[in-house]
């Protein structure tokens, strides 16, 4: 058999139908610059968001609009951060995409009334962009069946 050739009574892939987009903006708000989400308040036993973190989800919800999802699909989100991540002497500004990315998917979910067991994809990157600084976010259903393993 030829490649790209399909054989007699073998079925065709069916048509994958696009995703849906629920939610696609640009945020002009430079994040904070965090290494560290949390604070230990030992004299209460406590561990929570440090007080700049949770101005940035706050006034990061406010930019969020009210979302009708499909019943439950399942999520891809695609986070990008716009900003200048270098020092004017070249090196890398520290900026830990992984917290950035945590409280970004936090607070879109808590904003939209969803949880984030359903985002199934994820994909997040930063941008050199002295010029535009902001946070590009886009949620839409998956477009493909999760992966499993029998």
């Amino acid at each position: 058999m030829e490649e790209g050739e399909i054989a007699q009574g073998e079925p065709s892939a069916a048509p994958k139908s696009p995703p849906v987009v629920y939610l696609s903006l640009f945020i002009p708000l430079q994040p904070p610059s965090v290494n560290a989400l949390y604070q230990i308040i030992f004299s209460r036993r406590k561990v929570e968001l440090k007080p700049e973190v949770r101005t940035f989800k706050t006034r990061l919800k406010q930019y969020i609009p009210p979302t009708k999802l499909d019943s439950v699909s399942l999520l891809k989100l695609t986070i990008r951060l716009y900003g200048d991540w270098y020092y004017k002497n070249g090196k890398v500004k520290k900026a830990d995409l992984s917290n950035y990315e945590k409280v970004i998917q936090d607070a879109l979910c808590e904003q939209i009334g969803q949880d984030d067991a359903l985002i199934w994809e994820k994909h997040t990157r930063k941008v050199q962009s002295p010029n535009r600084v902001g946070i590009e976010i886009c949620l839409q259903s998956l477009d493909s069946t999760p992966d499993t393993i029998s």
